[in-house]
C-alpha cells in the first residue's frame, strides 16, 4: 500500500479531518516512522474489522 493510499484511508476512517490536521498528518507522516507505522496499523485494523463485520452480516442472513 502506498503512503498516499494509507493517508487517504486514514482520513476516511476519521470521517474527514480539518485542514490543520491534514497538514499535521502529512508533516508527521513524512518525518516520523513511528507515526507512519501507527497510522498504517490503525488503517489495517479498521479495514479488517469492517471486512469481518460485512462477512458476519452476510453469513447471518
Amino acid at each position: 500500500m502506498k503512503h498516499n493510499d494509507i493517508k487517504y484511508r486514514y482520513v476516511q476512517l476519521k470521517g474527514g479531518v480539518s485542514q490543520e490536521h491534514l497538514l499535521y498528518l502529512n508533516k508527521s507522516y513524512a518525518e516520523r516512522s513511528q507515526y507512519r507505522d501507527s497510522i498504517k496499523r490503525n488503517v489495517l485494523e479498521f479495514e479488517s474489522l469492517i471486512s469481518q463485520k460485512v462477512y458476519n452480516q452476510s453469513v447471518n442472513k
